[in-house]
């Protein structure tokens, strides 16, 4: 690296290279024009507070890109992420691990694509993994997204799992080319001078196994295993195709469900759920598509039923019931309870919300055991029966289609384990 003559043409460049425990970063860098107009071997890496000379080569993106790569610089990174002042030598030699790499990268990583977003078609290179020279070589950034493909193919003796990738319609020949993953979290590829990305969130690891080998053998030994996690959480994000077992995709109509929890000693709440077809699921997942897993085991056939779910209704559906006044008691599990501003139990807000709720298409269960609730309107009759001289007063109590004497629900005590129970 040699200082910059200000008076003779130089150009910013941005260069790519791989750091040797943080992995691929990128840096900006000035690097003096030849008197033809090519790079020459005179660079300079520069940063948001050293780059104003340069002023007249930068445009707006470029301040912004900079300032993003900062924090890319191994210093600034150490200082970051550990208290204490250390030199970048004794803090990659002694203190530095996997551990910390992996609390690390993925900050990193979101800085990078942040960067790649902004950069469009500004000069970008590869960095000389000999000398460092930042213009190695000219890299492209690919015009389309790539597009992925996981298979499978199951046999008498094993399963087989390999990935294809397509662009601009042909397939896309990856494995032993050399390429490389130069970013995980959303992943980017580096092949043949072209960074490559992708058309869905896609983690790079799912491509670093087969840059060097054709696919990956699972045993029918520990296969039942394999479907029951891997596979079926790959075909809930991905698009498979399979040979030797089978993958259904089904769209039913949902029926958001309403669940009564009764808590003898607690509070009772209600338990949102949705049901497509026979598959009932709870709310708040992350996958539009949902995976049930099935084994015929006569037949030896695994079979994967794809549910596809409508994550934007299923949301409207919980709107709706923070509209009429409840509030997440428990957000993993959809637990619901009153908000406290109208009603003060689950039960008093499901009897007046009943007849509402069923019209918007909710259905009502129970889970109360050997207890029994009556949920709706209930009003009182009073009723004046003469004889001659005397009358009597009746009241009846209604629930719904139940008359009950009044008596009989006075007569229980509000403090008992004990209920009224209909003719």
């Amino acid at each position: 690296m040699q200082q910059i003559d200000t008076k003779l043409p130089y150009k910013l460049i941005y260069s790519i290279g791989e750091h040797p425990y943080l992995g691929y970063l990128m840096e900006p860098h000035i690097v003096q024009l030849n008197p033809n107009g090519s790079l020459s071997l005179s660079y300079k890496r520069v940063f948001s507070n050293t780059v104003e000379e340069f002023a007249n080569v930068l445009d707006e993106t470029d301040y912004k890109i900079i300032k993003l790569l900062d924090d890319l610089e191994q210093s600034n990174v150490i200082k970051k992420y550990h208290k204490k002042a250390v030199r970048p030598i004794d803090y990659f030699g002694k203190i530095f691990d996997s551990k910390i790499y992996d609390f690390i990268r993925p900050k990193l990583e979101q800085k990078l694509l942040k960067v790649l977003e902004l950069i469009g078609d500004k000069p970008l290179y590869l960095m000389s993994k000999k000398d460092g020279y930042p213009a190695d070589k000219k890299l492209k950034i690919a015009e389309q997204s790539t597009s992925i493909l996981f298979h499978f193919r199951r046999n008498e003796t094993e399963t087989r799992y390999f990935p294809t990738l397509k662009y601009n319609g042909h397939r896309m020949e990856f494995m032993y080319r050399n390429a490389e993953v130069i970013i995980n979290t959303q992943a980017w590829l580096l092949l043949d001078n072209v960074l490559y990305h992708f058309d869905q969130p896609l983690e790079g690891k799912k491509l670093t196994p087969f840059l060097n080998k054709r696919y990956i053998s699972v045993s029918r030994a520990t296969e039942k295993k394999y479907y029951e996690t891997f596979v079926t959480s790959l075909i809930e994000k991905y698009s498979v195709y399979a040979e030797g077992f089978d993958i259904k995709t089904i769209k039913e109509e949902a029926v958001p469900v309403l669940t009564l929890n009764y808590v003898e000693n607690g509070e009772s709440h209600l338990q949102l759920s949705f049901i497509y077809g026979p598959y009932q699921f709870p709310p708040n997942s992350d996958h539009k598509i949902s995976v049930k897993l099935h084994y015929n085991e006569k037949q030896d056939l695994y079979t994967f039923t794809r549910i596809k779910r409508s994550l934007t209704w299923e949301e409207k559906q919980q709107q709706f019931l923070e509209s009429l006044g409840l509030k997440k008691q428990d957000v993993l599990f959809g637990s619901y309870i009153p908000d406290g501003k109208e009603y003060n139990n689950i039960f008093e807000w499901l009897s007046n919300k009943k007849d509402l709720l069923l019209a918007h298409g909710f259905e009502i269960k129970h889970e109360t055991g050997d207890k029994h609730f009556f949920i709706g309107k209930t009003t009182l009759d009073i009723e004046v029966v003469e004889d001659n001289d005397w009358f009597d007063v009746r009241a009846f109590a209604n629930f719904g289609p139940y008359k009950i004497p009044f008596v009989s629900v006075a007569r229980t005590h509000p403090q008992q384990n004990t209920g009224v129970y209909p003719p």
